[in-house]
């Protein structure tokens, strides 16, 4: 039976069965650093390979390949170029997925997600199950796929700014501490919108000088505070209104509970807290966020996404009432919260 002849279901699952395939193809595509190779024009294979020092034929192959799911398209010259979706693989993009790539095909997220059966037979993280050391531990002693992978957290956050700002009322907050901030493209997307607020960045020393960098490049750092530390022994305090995005899903319970307990500490009673996260709405409402779980699951010291019942539950025991979900348009939500 050829593949045109199936039936459309099965045609979608083994598409899905083989989607690795082209996920490694655009991982190889990504690590020799094509797509900067041919912003300014088409290139041949050959062309390319000297540059890069490859195997010409073997590059022709792999760029060929990726024709077919759209990354480059090829000319009857034998010139490649980049179609619309190969540019986001591009370096020099601030919307590059270039990182993303690198980070999910590195060695810890792809041999984790090797050891899938592992994760889902014992309920522990298979990427310390491969290396003994838990992913953030394991980042710090390889500063390339650390490098890999603050571009793709960076790029990922870059595209849900917008809806997230566009879709919550930041109105009467003068000062927003960002907990776990990164770079600080989250931070800087809400002052950007609220001329009048000042905002404070809480990350650890590494991260903190490049989020000074980065928002003193946008003109920003003049309107915000950094501050170094670790808000798993205590969060600054001074500010009206607390967010913590993409924070809470990389722990446990308990460790998620001890982030919120610090933070509450840090809070006056009416302070508001912010949680922006891929929440799962519903058990059977299919969502990015279950998919997303299985990430978590993988890679991560026992990270998950969670339900809003499930964050209700933690914001409880930590002196927190819940008072809203708002929804953004994408797979991002904003859970909003006030210290009781």
């Amino acid at each position: 039976m050829s593949a045109e002849s199936r039936p459309p279901a099965q045609r979608q699952l083994m598409a899905m069965i083989t989607s690795f395939w082209a996920a490694r193809a655009i991982y190889a595509a990504a690590s020799l650093g094509v797509a900067d190779l041919l912003k300014d024009g088409r290139r041949s294979a050959a062309e390319m390979a000297e540059t890069l020092a490859v195997n010409s034929d073997g590059l022709h192959r792999l760029l060929r390949a990726l024709t077919f799911v759209g990354i480059f398209d090829l000319d009857e010259r034998g010139g490649f170029g980049l179609t619309e979706m190969g540019q986001y693989l591009r370096s020099d993009l601030p919307t590059s997925l270039r990182g993303h790539s690198l980070f999910h095909g590195s060695a810890w997220s792809w041999q984790s997600w090797s050891e899938i059966l592992y994760s889902v037979q014992s309920g522990q993280p298979a990427g310390e199950h491969v290396f003994g050391l838990e992913m953030f531990d394991y980042l710090n002693e390889r500063p390339t796929e650390a490098h890999a992978f603050d571009q793709a957290m960076t790029s990922t956050s870059d595209s849900f700014n917008y809806p997230v700002v566009s879709s919550y009322d930041f109105s009467g907050i003068s000062k927003l501490a960002d907990i776990g901030g990164g770079r600080g493209s989250f931070l800087a997307a809400i002052l950007r919108a609220n001329p009048l607020m000042r905002g404070l960045l809480f990350e650890q020393q590494a991260t903190s000088e490049g989020a000074s960098v980065a928002l003193g490049a946008q003109g920003l750092a003049d309107r915000c505070e950094f501050v170094v530390g670790d808000f798993f022994q205590s969060v600054p305090g001074g500010a009206d209104a607390y967010a913590l995005k993409n924070v809470l899903h990389d722990w446990d319970d308990a460790r998620a509970s001890k982030i919120l307990q610090n933070v509450r500490q840090a809070m006056q009673p009416g302070n508001r807290l912010l949680i922006v996260e891929n929440m799962i709405l519903a058990e059977n409402q299919p969502s990015f966020g279950m998919i997303m779980d299985l990430q978590m699951m993988l890679v991560t010291p026992s990270g998950r996404e969670r339900t809003v019942a499930q964050f209700s539950l933690l914001l409880v025991a930590a002196g927190f009432q819940f008072k809203r979900l708002v929804p953004t348009g994408s797979s991002m939500n904003v859970l909003e919260a006030v210290a009781i």
